[in-house]
């Protein structure tokens, strides 16, 4: 399914500190394995660490996830999804955010910080949250709109969801 994503124009000039948005942008052939991925972090503090951590996280999940080999056998190992790939890359991007934040000297306080990574592919959305947002779908139900909050719901999801069906991770 063709999914059309645009970035948000952001107006952080009143807070202190870093709000930004990544949408990859692949190939076609690495959009049609693995679907973008994308990154909505606001992160208080200094501008100039909260640029340092957000150009790292970029860098590093999307050489982690685009570049792990299993996207290319996808197809051909079974139960493998892109959900699996997807966590393996953010669990190696947060092991190396560490050691980066660490290398740098740098401390982020999670009071101040929102950071959403996330894949959209197949008409599915895997992502993760750090801080304190939240995580709300919006979605059409009849001729109404309705909201979910993810993640007092997630608990209730069903493991087996035909294709046809959206999924939230």
């Amino acid at each position: 399914m063709y999914n059309k994503i645009a970035s948000i124009i952001l107006n952080s000039a009143k807070s202190a500190g870093l709000s930004d948005v990544y949408v990859a942008q692949p190939d076609s052939l690495k959009e049609s394995l693995a679907g973008k991925i994308f990154i909505l972090a606001e992160i208080g503090g200094k501008k100039n660490e909260g640029r340092k951590i957000f150009d790292f996280l970029v860098d590093a999940l999307s050489d982690n996830y685009y570049n792990d080999e299993k996207i290319l056998f996808r197809g051909k190992i079974e139960g493998l999804k892109i959900e699996n790939i997807f966590e393996a890359a953010i669990t190696k991007t947060n092991k190396n955010l560490v050691d980066f934040l660490e290398a740098e000297k740098i401390h982020i306080n999670p009071a101040a910080a929102s950071i959403t990574a996330g894949v959209i592919f197949e008409n599915k959305l895997h992502f993760t949250n750090f801080g304190h947002n939240r995580a709300l779908l919006l979605y059409r139900h009849g001729d109404n709109y309705e909201i979910i909050n993810v993640e007092a719901n997630a608990a209730e999801a069903p493991e087996n969801v035909d294709d046809n069906s959206s999924v939230v991770h």
